[in-house]
């Protein structure tokens, strides 16, 4: 019989949170390093808008240049966004480009050809064949049995074999919370 649960691939939102300086960051790290150590710990972010929508194409190319082949940039596209050329983006990011994550309510149409995956909406049931991401605050996760709860339930609600993508949120976000999660969804075998 075969496996049809979801996969999760838990990652955070951004890599540069300050808070991080000293706890998950060495204290003696350069900042341009971040990025890097990050995707050794890390398989994939969630670029905000407003960080890719103004990046031009040297930063982006660094961006590349600081991660493995197998690292991926999900690139959050936002109603209030503005306008941005997410097909350039896309197209320097390359392989390294996991999808595009969209609100549930906006368009998604223009995204062509570059896998789409729509943030899920609570009380909204997903469709088939529809990629689900969520984003989560960090003080909305609990402790491990709540983020077990949380597991099983939203496993429960996705299309069977699904690619689910928990984004994790937060100014005070310890990096300690998003490797327990990571960690759990393995041991429940959902990662």
């Amino acid at each position: 019989m075969p496996d049809n649960r979801p996969v999760f691939h838990i990652l955070a939102v951004g890599w540069d949170l300050p808070v991080w300086q000293g706890s998950f960051y060495p204290d003696d790290l350069p900042e341009d390093w971040r990025l890097t150590y990050y995707a050794n710990e890390i398989p994939g972010v969630l670029v905000p808008m407003a960080l890719w929508c103004h990046a031009d194409e040297a930063q982006v190319e660094r961006w590349v240049e600081d991660v493995d082949e197998g690292f991926r940039f999900y690139l959050a596209v936002e109603e209030e966004g503005g306008v941005c050329d997410l097909v350039a983006i896309a197209d320097l990011l390359g392989e390294n480009l996991g999808g595009v994550v969209v609100d549930s309510v906006m368009e998604t149409a223009w995204t062509g050809a570059i896998p789409c995956f729509t943030l899920a909406t609570k009380g909204e049931p997903l469709s088939e064949g529809v990629s689900p991401a969520y984003r989560l605050t960090t003080s909305s996760l609990g402790d491990l049995r709540a983020q077990r709860t949380l597991l099983e339930s939203l496993a429960g609600q996705v299309p069977e074999g699904a690619d689910v993508l928990l984004f994790i949120e937060g100014e005070r976000m310890d990096m300690a919370v998003l490797k327990d999660l990571r960690q759990l969804a393995q041991l429940l075998g959902l990662a």
